[in-house]
């Protein structure tokens, strides 16, 4: 049950903030799915995802991931591979496909359950293949 006590509503300025930003991903997805992506961001972007999340996606199956996630797909052509939001939208949008749930937070704290979560996505990753 809620705790009405420590309950703090958001605040007017809060959110319009939030829808704000809200409104900014919206946008920048609809945007960047109308952009083309050059093929050495994608495939910076498939290296990323093979190399440092360790899942062997097929550059099909990686194709086939942005496409449904505009999000990501927008980051990678504005702000490219390096960048730390870009990298988590990828890892999003890689979880949300195979697993159906956002990749899991505060990765570098050994977030309870982090390690089953890798090893379950990896098994659905070589399961599809």
């Amino acid at each position: 049950m809620l705790d009405k006590s420590k309950y703090v509503p958001f605040q007017d300025s809060e959110i319009k903030t939030i829808r704000k930003m809200e409104e900014n991903i919206l946008k920048m997805s609809y945007e960047g799915i109308n952009k083309d992506m050059s093929s050495e961001l994608f495939f910076e972007a498939l290296e990323y995802v093979n190399d440092e999340l360790n899942l062997p996606i097929s550059p099909r199956s990686f194709e086939v991931i942005l496409s449904q996630n505009g999000y990501a797909y927008a980051n990678i052509i504005e702000f490219g591979i390096g960048d730390m939001e870009t990298r988590s939208a990828i890892s999003n949008a890689v979880a949300n496909f195979y697993m159906h749930r956002p990749w899991p937070l505060n990765l570098e704290d050994g977030f309870p359950g982090v390690y089953e979560f890798e090893d379950r996505l990896l098994a659905e990753v070589k399961k599809r293949k």
